[in-house]
């Protein structure tokens, strides 16, 4: 071998070593590249996993660099999931967001073309993000949705539906099987769908808060709480929404915006604590009369929340479960009173009345049974339970809609009847 082509052999091995170099900064490349899309670190490969596959490549005249693809292989499978979140609204002719900014603009403005007005709740006066909702918000709209899910929104609540082709050829189906609307009821009785489940004052987590409470559930006052129960079930009046201000305004002890369906506790001003205000108990206070213990049993009194054409107590989540409500809260505070008043540690301050006399007593039993006899009066809404249900149209038209196909006359049937020589037995 002559001296020249020692020269190019060490060239050659060179130059190998060098691309051997060059592989390895394109590893460290390759995999800073790897975690700007998104690879964490212990998704890639291992630095032996690395040198193994280079090797192997090597030996096999392949190209090194295909170890470094999963990174790539990831970032484009993520890139193929952004487009497809993205393409799919448009294919579904939908856009990206709620344009609730929009919306707000026009509300401030007057216009209702979006978000039409008279499908909000009662309580709600414009409409929000519901990431700019507050607890109230929310449940109001929560509440709110129910109600239609349950076709129970009011008359002067509900609009039209505009539907698709094929959504208004199933809902004039439904109509053929559907009974006339009902005119409202000259009693003012409720009418409701056969299927929909009854309102129900308090759930039995509030119950047993209520019991709670009292410590006793042989009370008389807890024993309003099975009447109620099954008072709700007969569907009775409804104390209107529209009367809560009204009624709210003479009771201190309740707070005056419009209860939930589901409110129970949380609605009364001494909520999470429990005790009623000073001025029920002090009687030199000067608004004593106002929040004290005559002037609350006066309100929780049935006069004021009986239907006169039923002569029955209107019901629902404005009705009669308040009054009985703040009758355990009473018993409640009074049983605490008295627990502190033989505790020394905590002495009763000066002008608080701890003492529970027999004429309060005789007071509170009054009203108990003025209440439970009221509950026990609903023959009317026994009798009428029955006419004020509303059929359920549903199953007849799914009925009817799997026959829809059918020939219906003998025109529009065409008999085949086989020939003589099609008889395989001939």
């Amino acid at each position: 071998m002559d001296e020249d082509d020692a020269e190019d052999e060490y060239a050659e091995e060179e130059g190998e070593d060098e691309e051997d170099y060059d592989v390895g900064e394109s590893e460290e490349r390759s995999e800073e590249e790897s975690e700007g899309y998104g690879v964490e670190e212990e998704d890639a490969y291992s630095e032996v996993d690395d040198r193994e596959a280079t090797d192997l490549d090597d030996e096999e005249g392949g190209d090194a660099t295909k170890s470094l693809d999963k990174g790539f292989h990831m970032a484009a499978a993520e890139s193929t999931a952004e487009q497809d979140a993205f393409s799919t609204p448009d294919w579904q002719t939908g856009g990206f967001q709620v344009p609730y900014d929009l919306i707000r603009s026009e509300q401030s403005r007057g216009r209702w073309t979006i978000a039409k007005k008279e499908r909000f709740p009662a309580a709600i006066s414009e409409f929000n993000s519901p990431d700019e909702m507050d607890a109230d918000e929310i449940v109001l709209w929560q509440e709110h949705i129910w109600v239609g899910q349950r076709r129970e929104l009011p008359d002067h609540r509900s609009t039209p539906i505009v539907y698709a082709p094929k959504s208004l050829a199933y809902s004039n189906n439904l109509k053929t099987f559907s009974l006339p609307k009902t005119a409202p009821r000259s009693d003012g009785l409720p009418v409701f769908q056969a299927n929909s489940p009854h309102y129900i004052s308090i759930n039995e987590q509030q119950r047993a808060q209520l019991e709670m409470l009292s410590n006793n559930k042989e009370d008389p006052c807890m024993a309003l709480l099975e009447l109620l129960n099954a008072y709700d079930v007969l569907r009775p009046y409804q104390f209107p929404v529209e009367k809560w201000p009204e009624i709210s305004g003479k009771m201190p002890h309740i707070k005056s915006k419009i209860p939930y369906e589901c409110s129970a506790l949380d609605q009364l001003t001494s909520y999470p604590t429990l005790w009623l205000t000073t001025p029920f108990f002090d009687y030199l206070d000067p608004v004593h009369f106002y929040h004290g213990l005559s002037n609350t049993l006066a309100w929780c009194h049935t006069r004021n929340w009986r239907h006169a054409p039923t002569n029955t107590v209107a019901g629902g989540p404005y009705g009669i479960k308040w009054p009985i409500i703040i009758l355990i809260l009473i018993r409640h505070n009074y049983q605490r009173l008295a627990r502190l008043s033989i505790n020394e540690t905590s002495p009763v301050p000066a002008g608080i009345r701890a003492e529970w006399t027999a004429r309060d007593e005789d007071q509170f039993l009054a009203v108990i049974n003025d209440i439970a006899a009221t509950l026990n009066s609903c023959s009317v809404l026994v009798e009428t339970y029955t006419e004020r249900q509303i059929p359920n149209a549903d199953p007849e038209a799914a009925i009817a809609s799997a026959h829809d196909k059918y020939k219906v006359s003998v025109a529009q049937i065409k008999l085949v009847e086989p020939l003589d020589h099609d008889d395989p037995w001939h």
